[in-house]
Order: C-alpha cells, then sequence, then structure tokens
C-alpha cells in the first residue's frame, strides 16, 4: 500500500466513503502525500453510493490521470463507472479496501484493487489502520504522527474492527487513561477489547463527530471536513475528549453532532416495522433526510444488540451544500449529460438501506449481494433499491433472512407494527 501511495501523480484524484473509515483514510493517505511529495493536498469527493459514468467524466473533467479510492466498497457495484473509465484518459483506478468482493469488476485492464480480502483472508482491520501502518514512519513531527494515530484510533472504532488493531488501541486508552476510567482501560493488560467496549466507552464521543457531517450535511461535510483537517494544525484525542479545545475543526463537528442528537430524537417517534423471531427481531426503521441510515443502523444495533436493524432513507432530497456542490461538478460535463448528471443526483426515487447485526447471524452482505443489490460483510451490509421496488425488496430481505436464522432460531412470526 505505501508503494501505491508513493507511485501516485499529481494529477490524482482522491474518491472516498463518506464515512469515518472512508474520511480519515483519504485524509492520512492525501497528508502522505503531501509530506513526501505534493505541493498540494490531492481533490476528493467521498460518496456513499456506487459510482456512475458520471464520477469518471467529472474525474477526467478536472484533470485526474489517475484516481485513488479509500474504502471504496462501491467500485464493486460500479459496472457502468469502470466502463466509462475504460473508455477515458485515466491509466488507473487503484482502490484501498477491507471490503469482500462480491464479484470480479467488468473491466480490470486499469483497475487494482488492494484489499486482504482478495487474497482469501479475512481481515477485521479497517481501511484506516491499514493505511496508518503504511504511512506513519512518514510524520514530519511528533505531533503529526500523535495526530495520524488518534485519527487511526477513532476510524478504528467506527467501523468496529477494534478486534484486529488491539496494541493501537489499548496504546491509545493508556496514553489517555484519565478520560477511560471505566471498563476499557481495566482490560488494558490482559483481556481483548472488543468493538463493542470500545463503542460503549469515552471513542463514542470522538466516533460521532466523525459521522455527523456526513449525517447533517451529506457528501459536501465529509469534503468540508477533510479540507478543514489538511489546512488546520494537528489536535489528538484529548483536545476531544477534554471538550475544551477551540480547534476550528472540533468545533464545527461539535455544532453538527448537536444537530444530528436533535434528528436523532426525532427518529425513534416514527412507526416501524417488526418481525418477530424466536431470539430476537428484525425491526425496519425509516429516518428522514437522505444521509441518516448508516448511522443510525449503528445506533439501533448498539443498543438492541439482539435485533436485526434494517434503516433506510429516500434519496430523494439533498442538502443544500451537497447541491451546491453537484451544480459545481456539473460544469465539466457537456450540456446533455449535465441535465441527465443533476437529474440522477437530485431527483433520485431512490431508498438506501443498511442493515446490521451484532450478534452470530446470517450472513447480511452475501443476501444483498444475491439480491442483487448492494453487498458488505456478514455483520452490516448496504444496498440501494428504486423506490417502486423498495416494498417487494423489503418482503424478499425479510424473507432471506428469517430462511438462514430459522436453522438456528427457529421459524419467525411477524407482528403487527408498533
Amino acid at each position: 500500500m505505501k508503494q501505491e501511495l508513493a507511485s501516485l501523480e499529481g494529477s490524482c484524484g482522491f474518491f472516498g466513503d463518506a464515512d469515518p473509515d472512508g474520511l480519515i483514510s483519504t485524509f492520512l493517505a492525501a497528508s502522505f502525500t503531501q509530506t513526501i511529495r505534493f505541493a498540494q493536498p490531492p481533490t476528493a469527493r467521498f460518496t456513499r453510493s456506487p459510482l456512475d459514468r458520471f464520477d469518471i467524466l467529472i474525474a477526467e473533467g478536472m484533470g485526474f490521470r489517475q484516481i485513488a479510492g479509500f474504502d471504496l466498497w462501491q467500485v464493486y457495484q460500479s459496472d457502468e463507472a469502470l466502463e466509462q473509465l475504460e473508455e477515458s484518459s485515466i491509466t488507473k483506478l487503484v482502490v484501498f479496501d477491507h471490503h469482500p468482493s462480491p464479484k470480479q469488476p467488468l473491466f480490470q485492464r486499469r483497475l487494482l484493487i488492494l484489499n486482504p480480502y482478495l487474497k482469501e483472508k479475512r481481515t477485521s482491520r479497517c481501511v484506516t489502520d491499514l493505511i496508518f501502518e503504511a504511512i506513519h514512519a512518514n510524520a514530519k513531527t511528533s505531533k503529526q504522527d500523535r495526530f495520524w494515530r488518534d485519527l487511526d484510533a477513532i476510524g478504528i472504532v467506527a467501523d468496529r474492527c477494534v478486534e484486529g488493531s488491539q496494541q493501537l488501541i489499548k496504546a491509545v486508552v493508556s496514553d489517555y487513561r484519565e478520560f477511560f476510567t471505566g471498563t476499557l482501560a481495566n482490560l488494558l493488560d490482559e483481556s481483548v477489547i472488543t468493538s463493542q467496549l470500545a463503542n460503549d466507552s469515552e471513542f463514542r464521543r470522538a466516533v460521532d463527530l466523525f459521522w455527523a457531517p456526513y449525517f447533517v450535511e451529506g457528501p459536501a461535510g465529509v469534503l468540508e471536513t477533510y479540507r478543514g483537517l489538511l489546512e488546520n494544525e494537528p489536535f489528538d484525542l484529548r483536545d476531544i475528549l477534554s471538550e475544551e479545545s477551540d480547534h476550528p475543526v472540533l468545533s464545527r463537528l461539535g455544532t453538527l453532532r448537536k444537530e444530528m442528537s436533535a434528528r436523532i430524537k426525532k427518529m425513534y417517534e416514527k412507526p416501524r416495522r417488526v418481525v418477530e423471531l424466536p431470539e430476537g427481531r428484525i425491526v425496519v426503521f425509516e429516518v428522514d433526510g437522505p444521509y441518516q441510515e448508516a448511522y443510525t443502523s449503528n445506533l439501533i444495533a448498539d443498543a438492541n444488540p439482539g435485533w436485526i436493524v434494517v434503516v433506510k432513507t429516500r434519496m430523494n432530497s439533498v442538502s443544500d451544500s451537497t447541491r451546491n456542490l453537484l451544480i459545481s461538478d456539473s460544469r465539466w460535463l457537456d450540456e446533455k449529460d449535465r441535465e441527465e448528471f443533476l437529474s440522477r443526483r437530485l431527483g433520485m426515487k431512490t431508498i438506501k438501506y443498511s442493515v446490521r447485526r451484532r450478534r452470530p447471524g446470517p450472513n447480511l452482505g452475501r443476501i444483498l449481494m444475491d439480491l442483487g443489490v448492494g453487498g458488505g460483510h456478514p455483520e452490516a451490509a448496504g444496498a440501494v433499491v428504486a423506490e417502486e421496488a423498495a416494498g417487494r425488496f423489503e418482503n424478499m430481505l425479510v424473507d432471506r433472512i428469517m430462511e438462514e436464522t430459522r436453522a438456528i432460531q427457529g421459524l419467525g412470526q411477524e407482528i403487527n407494527a408498533e
């Protein structure tokens, strides 16, 4: 990974997943390229949806000759984008990833995927941690190295990959022991710190900060955070947990976190669909706004570990900042493509789903892959479905989950919506 990062050219653009792992790994890679060679940080874009041909056309219009993707699971459902890549002047798309590959991409000549799963080795490490391992020796100062390391820890906890990064997480907890006064601090010497323990600890406050820009503002909010991290002085986890810092990035993220909390409270007031299982439930929630499904599913699953949580959001609106970003990016397209691009992005009639479980159960990523709408990990997966097909998809999803849990739990029986 370090070799590929070091070989990137100045005309390279970055694409990242819009979750904390994608944001932080993209920032770490950009910070590294500045450290070793680039005068300016790479231009970046963030998404939670599969790429399409417009992503490639815009990247080409912006002058990119290479693209680097971080935590970019979307590439596995991006046949249209890969077809366009073959016809473009972009010479390489290199993706740093850790998700199981659901299928071989349609075209591979210009696509390079660096992913431990491709060697049939299951990894419980997130992309942020893989990138940090590759770059940390190149930090210019000890302050920068700690900045990178502490962000790595936040990415690890946010992506629930603590089991594969024990040494780093324990080092961070040890350095800030005064903030970790509960079970987590007591496990430093001998026991394994699980992802659930880490998420139930003071790490949650830091994780929430890095979910908030996407939750409230969408891709444009993540992009602004990326730029803020690059343009401002380093901070560390103590600055976050003490809540005494006036760092501009942390101040902005704190405001967004408050807005996120207010919106989550409204979500719990909405009706939901419930399917009873002998042990646990399948619970389907709908959230307001187009960017809330991933974080909300994590939150509900943490609070209800016996549930299989399905959270959906309608992608028929965008935040003002993301709307402005899309309109700005459309200038790189010709008139016909610009009209279709804005129609797709601003007039989408799709529903995005996030599906999670905390206890042993069905392989959610494989189920969504088999249904042809998404994919992901066994414990957490995502899908994008046309609005008119959503009802049928939800019934098929529930049927598949119940079918795979029968051998473990027995038959499930749907009850009335709560």
